[in-house]
């Protein structure tokens, strides 16, 4: 019997320091496996940013003043906002945005007009950002289309500016101006055109001293200094605007060599292929992609790189790994290169700086009406402007601020 109890005792005694022994200490933080966050370098198309419907809209605001400033025969509508604007319809997948009379979907609401009186339309620009550069796409079903139509989306600084007036300058493009999207009727491509402001861009002149053609160079009324006299944008303009053009698809209308507004006033344009605008895009490429890189070589705006697509290959605007509107969209695989700007000379004195984003339609004015005789009768036609209205889908920016 005192055996057997020596024995348990000894067994009780082991398993009580095998307790004590193996319990961990309050103090001791138990180990675990550590797991780490993976880092990666961050790429251009880790921050591209994708939007449709609403959250597109959601960039911009209405502008503010209801005249158009290239005297087109239109009323801007700016009541209500975004939200409320009859002129612009939405829902998860597309936005639209049109003129009064435009054949809108049910997503958004015509206005009554009267013929002889400038018909409501829209015109938008971004609220709250200024772009310096980066890259940007566009999913288009429908490109306003027609006699005396014309659309555009485009980058410029003001949205407010007054195109000039000769003999002198007003105060476009006071900081550049890039049209992305753009042309007039019914033409059946796109072009992309550049305008600088060639002389105040380096700060040389005065404002007043852009002359619009060279019969006007050092004449009555000017105030700027000698200096500034009799460099009317030609080949012997010492800071005019030269940048290096590539354009497999020939030269926009009215393109010159120099881009700066003064001379002729048309800048340098690209033209994109046939089918990339008007009724044949809305017929044959509608659901293809324009995108735009802007490179910018410095802090103040002089030396740029900017090149345009026209994508209609599916493969590629739908593609994860490299779309544009993937999350790292890479151009070097896109096809469709239409055009390139590239300023990397510091003798050619261009400026592209702080400019907003801009989407409007106007209807007639100084190009569209220049090409339609008795143009401001011709819009009021019975389903004229029925096609007078954009389709958007997806929008995509990898934007520099």
């Amino acid at each position: 019997m005192i055996i057997v109890l020596s024995i348990f005792l000894i067994l009780v005694a082991v398993v009580l320091i095998l307790v004590f022994t193996l319990k961990p200490s309050s103090n001791v933080t138990p180990t675990t496996t550590p797991t780490t966050t993976p880092t990666t370098t961050p790429t251009p198309g880790s921050t591209n940013l994708v939007l449709t419907g609403k959250d597109f809209l959601n960039l911009f605001d209405v502008y503010p003043v209801s005249q158009d400033p290239t005297g087109g025969f239109v009323n801007y509508h700016r009541y209500g906002g975004i939200s409320d604007n009859p002129l612009i319809g939405y829902d998860d997948k597309f936005v639209y945005l049109g003129v009064a009379t435009a054949a809108f979907p049910e997503t958004a609401s015509n206005l009554e007009i009267s013929a002889g009186t400038p018909i409501p339309s829209i015109r938008l620009y971004t609220k709250d950002t200024v772009y310096n550069g980066g890259l940007f796409s566009i999913e288009l079903f429908n490109i306003p289309a027609g006699q005396g139509v014309w659309p555009a989306i485009w980058f410029s600084q003001d949205p407010n500016q007054i195109l000039p007036v000769p003999p002198f300058k007003g105060s476009w493009p006071i900081n550049g101006e890039i049209d992305w999207i753009e042309n007039v009727n019914s033409v059946a491509f796109n072009q992309s055109t550049l305008h600088i402001d060639g002389w105040t861009s380096k700060g040389l002149c005065p404002n007043t001293c852009q002359y619009l053609s060279p019969e006007y160079c050092g004449g009555s009324g000017c105030s700027c200094p000698d200096s500034c006299k009799g460099q009317c944008g030609d080949e012997s303009c010492p800071w005019a605007c030269r940048p290096k053009i590539t354009a497999p698809f020939g030269a926009g209308f009215g393109s010159n060599p120099f881009c700066s507004s003064f001379g002729p006033n048309f800048g340098c344009a690209v033209k994109a292929p046939e089918g990339s605008f008007g009724d044949l895009f809305n017929i044959q490429n509608k659901g293809s992609v324009f995108s735009m890189q802007w490179t910018q070589l410095d802090t103040e705006g002089f030396n740029f790189i900017i090149t345009f697509w026209f994508i209609t290959d599916k493969n590629i605007i739908d593609s994860p790994d490299f779309g544009p509107f993937s999350d790292t969209p890479d151009p070097s695989r896109w096809s469709g290169l239409y055009g390139k700007f590239e300023n990397t000379d510091t003798e050619s004195k261009c400026k592209i700086k702080d400019v907003q984003l801009i989407i409007n339609i106007t209807l007639c004015g100084a190009w569209a009406g220049a090409l339609v005789p008795d143009c401001n009768n011709v819009i009021f036609k019975q389903n004229a402007l029925k096609d007078a209205y954009f389709k958007i889908g997806r929008f995509a920016q990898q934007a520099t601020n």
